[in-house]
């Protein structure tokens, strides 16, 4: 088996296991060489990957061989390999407090102290749509103002680099720690979505807009019930709800805004016509 994809799936499986991310949202590549890197298929459950869902594709094009789809946001990755000529690896999540921190609005994160592999802060790209061009143009802005191993992506999550895999990791949980601890400096403390105390939520994480549209009521809210409703796992009811209301009481704290109706209603349809029966579905 090719060393490189075998890093890729080793790195989806820790995914996994660490509660970086929600479900198997998110992104795992590898640089092969100085023209090409290998990215998770879309669509693919990190804890069946094989070789051939990851897909190795041109960097001058994005062009790859074969029926598998590369991952939607494969542009980003792209971008990260041609401005930053130190990145092997990259990890794109929707982890729990970086996603909350990045709805809060803000251009950049301070820390109180300096964590391994991001220092003392982390900047945060503009807000653009799931797999647009827009998402990537956002993270070459901040390429080219910042040198990190890290950045927040506005009401949608990290993504996260490094020489090799290991770096890339130290990043990731570095990120979620220090986001966790701006939180709490904050004052965002949230124990569950039961600590939401209006009626109903709007959509601060993109996640949240493919799964639930442009709301959710939040009355006599149970997971149960709301997975039933949407054809919907309990557990992954239960995480993304949790984690967009964590990221809606980060949001008023600065008096950011909720994602726009239209693109909610947009995510919502495509989530629905092409994601809508996969479990292991890649963002």
């Amino acid at each position: 088996m090719d060393l490189l994809k075998q890093q890729v799936i080793d790195a989806g499986r820790e995914l996994c296991r660490s509660g970086l991310i929600a479900r198997t949202w998110g992104n795992v590549s590898v640089r092969t060489d100085d023209n090409h890197f290998a990215v998770t298929a879309s669509g693919k459950a990190y804890d069946t990957l094989t070789e051939d869902e990851i897909i190795t594709l041109n960097l001058k094009d994005l062009s790859y061989e074969g029926d598998v789809k590369p991952s939607g946001e494969k542009k980003v990755h792209r971008v990260i390999y041609k401005m930053r000529a130190d990145a092997g690896f990259i990890i794109h999540t929707h982890q729990t407090n970086a996603s909350a921190v990045a709805a809060m609005g803000l251009k950049e994160i301070k820390f109180a102290k300096k964590y391994p592999g991001i220092e003392f802060g982390v900047p945060c790209a503009e807000y653009g749509l799931p797999g647009s061009k827009a998402v990537a143009s956002g993270v070459a802005k901040v390429l080219k103002r910042h040198e990190t191993r890290a950045i927040l992506m506005s009401n949608h999550g990290a993504v996260c680099f490094g020489r090799d895999r290991d770096e890339a990791f130290e990043a990731a949980y570095a990120l979620e720690e220090a986001c966790g601890d701006f939180l709490q400096n904050t004052g965002v403390v949230m124990n569950s979505s039961g600590d939401w105390k209006e009626d109903r939520i709007g959509v601060y994480l993109d996640d949240f807009a493919q799964m639930f549209g442009t709301h959710l009521s939040m009355k006599n809210y149970d997971p149960q019930t709301v997975a039933a409703q949407y054809g919907e796992d309990v557990e992954a009811v239960r995480m993304v709800v949790d984690k967009n209301c964590l990221a809606g009481l980060a949001a008023k704290m600065t008096g950011s805004k909720p994602i726009r109706t239209w693109e909610c209603l947009y995510m919502r349809m495509i989530y629905k016509k092409k994601y809508s029966l996969l479990k292991g579905v890649d963002r």
